[in-house]
């Protein structure tokens, strides 16, 4: 829904579908997260710039929404980064029971970062030993992350 504030301003308000699987749809809108962290919002046509946000889960219905999301994706991404600087080749096998398999957590009371062995998916990337967890750890302290 588009909205001409009286100053000038245009807000496109997208229409909030009351299911939990809400994606948007044609002549509506959404926003999505930029790759610099910015939040836009964009006219759904299903043209293929829609279907790669749409497949990306990169489309939310309201600003807020799109701005926590921002939030969360700087410090995913941001773990993503610290495991394949420091272990780039690493790829989980999840067959593999025995397989070693770390992730970096960090906790808010001590406000450090941890290395933990991890034996499920529940982090966004891993890295095969605890000494590698440690230096992405190392990094995330160095670019301030929390």
């Amino acid at each position: 829904t588009r909205i001409d504030h009286e100053d000038g301003r245009v807000e496109f308000v997208p229409k909030v579908a009351n299911d939990l699987d809400w994606v948007p749809k044609e002549g509506g809108y959404y926003y999505y997260v930029r790759a610099c962290g910015g939040v836009n919002f964009f006219p759904f046509s299903g043209h293929e710039f829609d279907e790669k946000s749409t497949a990306f889960h990169n489309c939310y219905p309201t600003e807020p929404q799109a701005k926590k999301a921002a939030k969360y994706m700087r410090r995913s991404n941001a773990i993503i980064r610290a495991c394949l600087l420091v272990d780039p080749g690493f790829e989980p096998d999840w067959d593999d029971r025995w397989q070693e398999k770390w992730r970096v957590k960090y906790n808010h009371l001590t406000r450090a970062w941890y290395a933990v062995e991890c034996r499920a998916w529940c982090a966004p990337c891993y890295v095969s030993t605890k000494e590698k967890a440690e230096q992405a750890c190392e990094l995330l302290t160095k670019w301030g992350v929390k």
